[in-house]
């Protein structure tokens, strides 16, 4: 009850940085995510930008432990357990496996390879296992469209992923990275296609027991060429394709760097709801 009167007053008003930083500690070390949650919304509300200690704080905080579990090539080979899962998904050389490794604070959790369609399975991390609140299964998922791969294999790939979006229960957001400083490309809108349709299809089976519905977000990677910024004409042809692609016209865009770390608290709010879902024990 004393942390949450506290995480209440933190987003009512926003403290001095480094108030901030030990109210972020405090709620870390007792496991309190609303409460870091609440540090974020008042330095956010209070029009703080945070620095790099904040943020290292802030994933301090949110990350506990983060484990390797498996790799998956079909719906049959995914971990089983009913944890929570949000995918990471984008064109090859996208910065992908660099972001994942940024947003968690580890420097080398996912894979980052120079070979552009190295990574070719569902790479599962488990983050904060076998905690009631604050544990997902983070998916770091293969590079799309790299023009070596065999047309066979790609079809392969396509057909996996557009049944994992659709009908993977665990699944609750896919994070979808896109290079800002190239125009969009034709992988970028397919899987953008594939979440409109997966997105419906889950709509409709609310309530049935199936597959819940999918929150989607974009990612805008390589921001810190541009100077932080992302061109107004990037963000038009994205939004224009996600409303070709039937994708929810809410969906946030971040942008991001994973060399400045440039996004890194943006990317924890769009998690915010996975990490305060609570897990209840099997039997």
């Amino acid at each position: 009850l004393r942390f949450a009167r506290t995480a209440r007053a933190a987003a009512a008003a926003a403290p001095p940085l480094e108030t901030l930083k030990a109210l972020t500690r405090a709620f870390g070390k007792a496991r309190c995510v609303g409460g870091v949650y609440a540090c974020l919304e008042a330095a956010e509300s209070g029009g703080i930008a945070p620095d790099a200690e904040l943020l290292q704080v802030l994933v301090d905080a949110l990350v506990h432990a983060v484990r390797f579990v498996k790799g998956g090539v079909s719906m049959e080979t995914l971990p089983t357990g009913g944890l929570a899962e949000v995918a990471f998904v984008g064109r090859s050389n996208v910065g992908k496996s660099s972001l994942v490794n940024m947003v968690l604070g580890r420097r080398a959790i996912a894979y980052t390879s120079k070979t552009p369609g190295k990574t070719q399975q569902y790479n599962y991390f488990a983050v904060n296992e076998g905690r009631a609140v604050g544990s997902f299964h983070l998916v770091d998922m293969p590079g799309l469209g790299f023009a070596k791969v065999a047309a066979p294999l790609r079809a392969r790939w396509n057909a996996f992923l557009s049944e994992y979006f659709a009908s993977r229960r665990e699944l609750r957001m896919v994070v979808h990275l896109i290079d800002s400083q190239v125009p969009l490309q034709e992988t970028d809108v397919s899987i953008m296609q594939m979440v409109g349709a997966a997105v419906a299809a889950r709509s409709e089976q609310e309530g049935s027991g199936l597959a819940p519905p999918l929150d989607y977000a974009v990612v805008l990677t390589k921001a810190d060429k541009n100077d932080g910024r992302v061109s107004s004409r990037t963000v038009d042809q994205v939004r224009r394709a996600l409303e070709s692609a039937g994708c929810p016209a809410a969906t946030p865009l971040v942008p991001s760097s994973a060399k400045t770390r440039m996004g890194r608290e943006a990317v924890w709010m769009l998690l915010r709801e996975v990490m305060s879902e609570v897990r209840l024990e099997e039997s």
